[in-house]
């Protein structure tokens, strides 16, 4: 479904990291979403992968704008899809892995995920 989608909308106002923002960004489509959500800033690089908005008015104005400029559309939808092969399992792992050692030999570790 995502791969036949233009604009993947996520109107959460209180919304985690936003794991389904990676999913449609690995097919090629922006998310439009709420700044204020809290994760979604992490996941959505503003008017580079997605389109973070702060009010109703604005995502219905995003929205109407993405359906009718196929360019934009899909000029974010390409940098969406590159970006999220930042985003694997193993590149979890090794962070994961990064903040345990850095725990174990109490050290103060940031910027790893």
């Amino acid at each position: 479904m995502l791969q036949s989608s233009w604009v993947h909308l996520l109107p959460s106002r209180k919304e985690g990291w936003g794991l389904a923002v990676i999913e449609a960004a690995q097919h090629g489509v922006p998310t439009i979403g709420y700044r204020s959500s809290g994760g979604l800033a992490d996941s959505i690089v503003d008017g580079v992968t997605g389109i973070l908005v702060d009010d109703r008015a604005e995502l219905v104005a995003w929205l109407e704008q993405l359906l009718s400029d196929s360019v934009l559309r899909d000029q974010l939808g390409a940098k969406a899809q590159a970006r999220s092969g930042e985003f694997s399992w193993r590149q979890s792992a090794e962070a994961l892995r990064s903040v345990l050692e850095a725990v174990q030999a109490s050290r103060f570790v940031s910027g790893v995920v």
